[in-house]
């Protein structure tokens, strides 16, 4: 239910109260009643109803003002104590509430969100609005009520409601659970439905907290700014909707991205398509690494992919050092750097070699050990000379979907992530200047120097302007990404397993909040995501804007 039409229920009944009462001293109805103790009645109904119709503590305590408010337009002087009889049923009901963990109060929440300094402009329609109320009324006492209704509204910044002031006491409970006017900021990419609340007390007989939604109406907007890095995670199952989110934030941003497209779904996103089947690149490639360091990733790469042992990535290690000084690049002369890198056929010539003076068959067996990977390697996919990190500047999606060879497009994409690894070193930027999303991400993630480079990118693209946006149908692998992520969004899933792992992971200890994060998300639409919003680390459900 809309707070709106909350407040006006609980004001439409005070009315109607009045009026019965105002009925029943013309004409009885209730024989034997005087018109007081009906009145006593009513109020204290009123308070034991007002948190289940304004669902909020704070509100309903201040309502007794309203009433109060209401009775002195109405009847003129009014003795405050009748305000006892509400208050009483506020605290009976606010007593059996607490015992039930049912005790709600959102203004704290709304309240975290306040501006800091207050609008001048709304202060000054308080001010022209209480003398205009004090001269229809002659009471100080609503003239104040219009000065506190202003002050309120000046932090909330809502100044569209400033004409509400002037209902003084009246609209006081309500102003209280008025959104906060938010400026959006940073790409805003749907709306916020609904935020998790927790009860006010734990209760007294049942342990922990309740949660539950409450609806808002809210923009919901990606501030990379406000971020402690650029990064995010995108996880749901199939069909939900997670390659579109990404390409509604790429539409959105004006900074240069990179997208890996692995299935060719990217089509329609703007930027320059490389087709990656067409496009080689050189694994020898240095990207700004000591010749070293770049066999070593290599030897660790080919590991990971053949699951090779030891003493084979540490030949494999020693024989892409040799192959880069016989091309005049040494590993203590950064001079050297810069020449061209050998390539997977000057490896394999160079092991050919190693082959044919080998002196025992040991030595033989060695080398051809590792024969069959560097053969692999042997492709024109792999002979490209062309500059990776000129190939990667502005808007690129670079589509491997026709790359029908596994460990080829794991390969390919491990080296274009070095090369952009090696480019992002080249600056370091205060504010975000690269985008780069990895779709199917566990493909990357399912090997450990995949694993590896991955951590490296999202621990350090903050400091170098970089951000990186990781999708996956699974959370299988991404435990240490979602810990080094500012913002993980959450699409509807199936698997009991998958459901589990990210209601604990939203939720927290919380085994209600989990609990509720579940059951929200076993049965989330197409087009909705749950995530934190970092701006009031608040849960919410959001629906994404469409197109």
């Amino acid at each position: 239910m809309q707070k709106v039409t909350r407040y006006l229920i609980a004001i439409g009944l005070v009315l109607a109260e009045m009026i019965f009462v105002e009925l029943e001293s013309l004409q009885p109805i209730i024989g034997g009643f005087n018109g007081a103790l009906i009145l006593s009645v009513l109020l204290f109904l009123d308070g034991v109803f007002s948190l289940l119709v304004l669902d909020s503590l704070i509100p309903s305590l201040l309502f007794s003002l309203s009433i109060f408010a209401l009775f002195n337009l109405v009847y003129g002087s009014v003795d405050p104590l009748i305000l006892l009889e509400y208050l009483s049923g506020v605290g009976i009901s606010s007593a059996f509430l607490y015992l039930t963990r049912s005790l709600w109060d959102t203004t704290f929440r709304l309240w975290r969100r306040i501006k800091r300094t207050p609008d001048l402009k709304i202060l000054l329609v308080s001010a022209i609005l209480a003398p205009a109320v004090y001269a229809l009324t002659r009471s100080p006492f609503m003239a104040t009520g219009v000065i506190i209704d202003g002050a309120i509204l000046s932090f909330i910044g809502r100044i569209e409601l400033s004409p509400l002031s002037s209902l003084s006491w009246i609209s006081l409970p309500y102003l209280l659970m008025v959104e906060p006017k938010e400026t959006s900021t940073g790409i805003c990419i749907g709306n916020e439905e609904k935020v998790l609340v927790r009860s006010l007390t734990p209760g007294l007989f049942q342990a922990g907290y309740r949660y539950k939604w409450i609806n808002v109406k809210k923009p919901f907007c990606v501030d990379f700014s406000k971020m402690k890095n650029y990064n995010m995670v995108i996880v749901g199952s199939s069909g939900y909707g997670k390659s579109t989110l990404a390409k509604l934030i790429l539409s959105k941003t004006n900074v240069d991205y990179i997208v890996f497209d692995l299935h060719g779904e990217y089509e329609d996103v703007p930027g320059r398509r490389m087709d990656m089947s067409l496009n080689g690149v050189n694994p020898l490639s240095l990207f700004g690494r000591s010749p070293k360091q770049r066999s070593i990733e290599i030897a660790l790469m080919l590991k990971s992919i053949f699951n090779l042992g030891s003493i084979q990535t540490m030949d494999l290690s020693n024989l892409f050092v040799e192959a880069y000084q016989e091309r005049g690049i040494y590993d203590e002369d950064e001079r050297t750097w810069s020449l061209d890198p050998p390539t997977i056929r000057d490896v394999l010539l160079l092991l050919e070699r190693k082959k044919r003076a080998s002196f025992n068959s040991q030595d033989l067996n060695r080398w051809g050990s590792i024969d069959p990977y560097l053969r692999f390697l042997d492709s024109n996919i792999f002979y490209g000379s062309e500059d990776l990190g000129k190939l990667l500047e502005g808007k690129v999606i670079l589509d491997f979907s026709r790359i029908t060879t596994t460990n080829i497009k794991y390969i390919l994409m491990e080296t274009v992530l070095t090369s952009i690894l090696g480019s992002m070193y080249l600056e370091k930027s205060a504010s975000l200047r690269k985008l780069v999303v990895i779709d199917e991400a566990p493909f990357l993630l399912g090997r450990e120097s995949g694993e590896a480079l991955a951590e490296r990118l999202f621990a350090e693209g903050r400091k170098f302007g970089y951000g990186f946006i990781l999708i996956s149908q699974y959370s299988d692998k991404l435990e240490k990404m979602i810990n080094n992520a500012s913002m993980t969004m959450i699409m509807g899933m199936n698997d009991p397993d998958e459901l589990n792992y990210i209601a604990r992971l939203i939720g927290g200890e919380s085994q209600e909040a989990r609990r509720v994060i579940y059951e929200t998300l076993s049965v989330l639409e197409r087009g909705k995501v749950i995530t934190r919003d970092i701006t009031a680390n608040d849960i919410v459900v959001v629906r994404l804007n469409q197109g």
